[in-house]
């Protein structure tokens, strides 16, 4: 409120659901009509369309890109009930005649500011224009990121993987950084974990201290500083910036992973192998040729079913499995397990590819056993399930996140037969997989999260015999058949609180033992004897932070964007890790507006309703704590960050300057200051939308994600289809919308930064202008 010079502020959960809430305290209607832009974020004209009024558009100015104020008049009629103008990419709308045609007509006056906080009209900011306007707290104003190597399970189009956040980004530049279907895991305020799609990635260099934040049972995960992790206070869940934790702190954790809801139970072996490379009638596959390893003509089956004694086979061969080097597959075991483990291989493989018998061969010499086994479609199909190249790249194969619980089980019990010791520890079974690869040893206790069984992780460093630096990485199952005392099944007693109905029992309980089974908790929960935090009783739990070490860091970083729930589950062993931010806030000197936004954000209650009592119809637009306690941070920094984002943009405009191809964004005199949302430049005439496609696409190849900014809302399909708009409709936005390309732009860019992307830039309008000229 301050900031808009505003008498009432009403936080919402984003930009949207702000100018919605706004269209619905005016009353505007069915039938009713609102002027706005065709050159902004599509939500500018949804939020009229949410109350079933109609948007009615004028062009745009071809300098400031914002509503050009000579037009509005002739599209107002007796239907229009307001103006939504819009500070595009940080620039001031011409506030002072938008307003003097809103009063001459009567009409409403809206500002969407949702890109423009911190920006000045003649000396007046942002928002303080009209009957209301709003703000937004986009994740592109705040990024906080982990390092390359943090391990993230996702989704890609329905199958589960197990990566690297930055493997993951890799992708993502050949196909123009689209997240297309992917998902991660997510958890909201209540402790509930599930899938969400990914609506963005993010991607930024930096120059800065890392923080390794170890926590009991081996988690860990590197963060930059100014990265948010978990904890918990006052009985609620709260984000803490890395460079506040401290030793003994306890972080938020996954106690269980949701599995997936699919099942796989047959798989098509074409699905795994290079099509190109292979001929097949309806049940059958082999190899164009019959070279070495390629099965002498034989044709092996296409479909193979996902039981327990093929998901066996894969636990086998993420402990002993390797590929021959002409084609086929084989395990290695030890002389003494040819009886056992060699021989129940050596069977299941049997049963499964009948043509492709296993052979045992045994070396008295090295003590050793060998299974040899199948061809070359076979060593294809195992990599291609995602079982590593190596054993140092070994994995939990894709297929097995989506089979049954007893499937799990299967490959979990032939990884440990492979790899694994079993010893019993006060009467408690103990299971340890010990392995060369991190991430086979990370993904198997992703794995048990999602069977509702924990683990320890650990990592040790050592020496081989002839000097080399080596490394080994252990999961350990403590009482895989009894986990109620497992550190992450239990609940610290900081976190409980004991009220009028608890017994003396439990009272000694309490006091006398430092945590207690999440069980027993539930039952006391239950009887009302004791106050515990709900999301405890539920996906999350609480793990205390052991050591933590800092190291300078000079490189990329990358996070998530997960609309709504604004966290990810990432890192060693499984650690919830806030990610980019979202919010929206109305301002407003109405105080009728900003009562009614209050009640309409928070289903309808009035200002004496109780939880249970709903004055009028509403909705669910509120904004969470968390997203408010980072807002409030960055509020408190807002001026610097403008400071700083100015500067960049300064650099951006002195190097460009010189490029003929390239017009600069150009800031209205009226402007007292800038706060710049985004850094767009736009195209001389003589390029197209075609060409400026191609320029993103090829700065795409060299690794800068740039992307153009925005596309015209009246050419949108449904806007075209309901309202019979169309090209040409409102040519100075279709000018603009072709030739216009964001470029890479975030508040610690630096000048070094900015000369790769300028440079870059230049070449690649040369490559393109070659094309055009020939």
């Amino acid at each position: 409120a301050e900031i808009g010079q505003r008498k009432y502020a009403v936080a919402v959960n984003s930009g949207t659901s702000a100018l919605h809430l706004i269209i619905r305290s005016l009353g505007i209607k069915d039938g009713d009509e609102v002027i706005t832009t065709p050159f902004s974020f599509i939500s500018s004209s949804n939020c009229i369309l949410f109350e079933r009024a109609k948007p009615v558009f004028t062009d745009i100015r071809k300098d400031t890109y914002n509503i050009n104020p000579d037009l509005i008049e002739d599209a107002i009629t007796e239907r229009t009930k307001a103006i939504i103008a819009v500070d595009v990419f940080g620039q001031p709308a011409e506030w002072d005649r938008i307003s003097e045609i809103a009063k001459k007509y009567r009409l409403y006056l809206i500002e969407d500011s949702a890109e423009a906080i911190g920006s000045q009209y003649k000396s007046k900011p942002a928002g303080s224009f009209g009957d209301a306007a709003i703000f937004a707290f986009y994740p592109n104003k705040q990024i906080t990121s982990v390092v390359y190597d943090t391990p993230v399970l996702i989704k890609e189009n329905g199958k589960v993987k197990f990566i690297e956040i930055g493997k993951l980004m890799d992708f993502m530049i050949d196909d123009y950084w689209k997240p297309k279907n992917y998902k991660c895991l997510a958890f909201d305020k209540n402790g509930k974990i599930s899938w969400q799609k990914i609506d963005a990635f993010v991607k930024h260099e930096i120059n800065s201290e890392i923080l390794k934040v170890q926590l009991e049972k081996g988690r860990e995960v590197e963060i930059t500083k100014s990265h948010s992790v978990f904890t918990i206070k006052d009985g609620k869940i709260k984000e803490v910036l890395g460079k506040d934790l401290k030793i003994g702190d306890y972080l938020v954790v996954p106690r269980r992973l949701p599995p997936s809801t699919t099942r796989i139970e047959k798989i098509d072996i074409l699905d795994y192998i290079d099509n190109e490379n292979v001929k097949f009638n309806n049940d059958k596959v082999i190899l164009k040729f019959n070279g070495i390893g390629g099965g002498g003509g034989k044709y092996i089956d296409r479909y193979i079913k996902v039981d327990e004694k093929f998901c066996k086979l894969l636990g086998y061969f993420a402990a002993e499995g390797s590929y021959e080097s002409n084609g086929g597959i084989r395990f290695t075991f030890g002389l003494n397990e040819k009886d056992t483990y060699a021989k129940e291989v050596k069977e299941i493989w049997d049963t499964i590819w009948p043509s492709y018998p296993a052979a045992i061969f045994c070396d008295e010499k090295s003590h050793r056993c060998t299974v040899s086994c199948g061809g070359r479609l076979h060593s294809e199909l195992f990599k291609n399930l995602g079982c590593g190249e190596n054993v140092y790249d070994k994995s939990i194969p894709n297929i097995i996140w989506e089979t049954s619980q007893k499937n799990k089980k299967a490959f979990i019990e032939g990884l440990l037969n492979g790899d694994g010791h079993r010893r019993t520890i006060n009467g408690s079974k103990s299971y340890k997989l010990k392995v060369a690869s991190k991430k086979l040893s990370n993904g198997l206790h992703y794995l048990l999260l999602t069977m509702g069984i924990q683990s320890r992780l650990e990592e040790e460093d050592y020496f081989s015999k002839n000097g080399k630096a080596c490394h080994s990485y252990a999961c350990e199952i403590l009482d895989m058949d009894n986990q109620r005392t497992s550190k992450e099944n239990c609940i610290p007693r900081g976190f409980l609180s004991l009220n009028a109905n608890s017994t003396r029992i439990q009272k000694g309980r309490i006091r006398d033992k430092n945590s207690i089974s999440v069980a027993t908790i539930d039952e006391w929960v239950e009887e009302s004897v004791i106050d515990c935090p709900d999301f405890l009783l539920k996906d999350l739990a609480v793990l205390k932070i052991r050591k933590i070490e800092k190291r300078k860091f000079h490189g990329f970083v990358y996070d998530f964007e997960v609309k709504g729930l604004q966290n990810f589950i990432g890192g060693y062993g499984g650690i919830c890790l806030h990610n980019t931010g979202e919010g929206g806030v109305i301002v407003t000197d109405d105080e009728n507006i900003a009562m009614f936004s209050k009640s309409m954000r928070n289903q309808g209650r009035g200002e004496e309703d109780t939880w249970l009592s709903h004055t009028r119809l509403g909705y669910n637009y509120r904004i969470s704590d968390i997203n408010c306690a980072l807002g409030i941070s960055q509020l408190g920094r807002l001026n610097e960050i403008i400071e700083k984002r100015n500067k960049v943009a300064s650099m951006y405009s002195e190097k460009i300057k010189g490029i003929d191809e390239i017009v600069t964004p150009f800031v209205a005199s009226y402007v007292t200051r800038m706060s710049w949302f985004v850094y767009v430049i736009r195209l001389s005439d003589e390029f197209t939308r075609y060409d400026r496609d191609n320029i993103v696409k090829e700065m795409g190849k060299k690794g800068i994600q740039t992307r153009n900014y925005f596309a015209p809302i009246h050419l949108q399909p449904f806007y075209m289809k309901e309202f019979g708009f169309k090209k040409g409709d409102f040519p100075i936005t279709e000018f603009v919308s072709d030739r216009t390309i964001a470029l890479p732009f975030y508040t610690e860019m630096d000048e070094r930064e900015v000369n790769y992307v300028v440079e870059n830039l230049k070449d690649v309008i040369r490559e393109v202008k070659r094309g055009l000229t020939r």
